[in-house]
């Protein structure tokens, strides 16, 4: 980790989603809160929530950076009008990611089996993910941004909540273990011209 963890500057902006959301960080870290116009020192780490209004040319000029933005599971609810976003609840969470904008997923945290989570989640978004059949299964809807997907769950959908249970026969009917494979029965089905049902 290139930053030895001394504390940001968390830089606000005027908007009061940002305002909010700095300032909740910087209480908790117990240091200064700065307006982005009138911060210049960028050798001295930032934090910023978001990219607009000045933190993004603040990232660019800054040595370290810590970045905020909505999380990634359980986000708060939000409303989109007008090119505007309202948050109706300040239920979710954010992430908070040292010198770049996403996590890479690396360490060794949450060590709580997926089964676990999914018995709190509302639904489970995934490009492609064989883990989102595991949440369908226990009664909490998926969500695939991957287009070959998107009829078993589209993302544009998720605000239905509803679980094609019958999906399941279609898909149980796309694998094989390695015994009816060898004996032949995989071959057999597609021989037989199941993949045009």
């Amino acid at each position: 980790m290139p930053l030895n963890l001394i504390k940001p500057t968390v830089l606000f902006t005027d908007h009061s989603i940002n305002q909010y959301i700095s300032k909740c960080f910087a209480y908790g870290a117990k240091t200064n809160l700065v307006h982005v116009n009138d911060f210049s020192d960028f050798n001295h780490s930032i934090a910023v929530y978001g990219y607009l209004r000045g933190t993004g040319e603040a990232i660019k000029k800054s040595k370290d950076f810590w970045y905020i933005d909505h999380g990634y599971f359980k986000q708060s609810s939000r409303s989109f009008k007008n090119n505007r976003v309202t948050l109706n609840a300040w239920d979710g969470y954010f992430r908070i990611v040292l010198n770049n904008y996403w996590h890479s997923g690396s360490g060794s945290y949450s060590k709580i089996p997926l089964i676990d989570i999914l018995k709190n989640a509302w639904a489970f978004v995934s490009d492609h993910s064989s883990a989102a059949f595991l949440s369908m299964i226990g009664g909490v809807p998926a969500f695939f941004t991957n287009q070959n997907l998107q009829n078993i769950g589209n993302i544009k959908n998720i605000e239905s909540q509803i679980i094609n249970y019958n999906i399941f026969n279609n898909l149980a009917y796309g694998q094989w273990n390695t015994k009816e494979m060898y004996e032949g029965e995989a071959w057999d089905f597609f021989s037989k011209d199941h993949l045009n049902n």
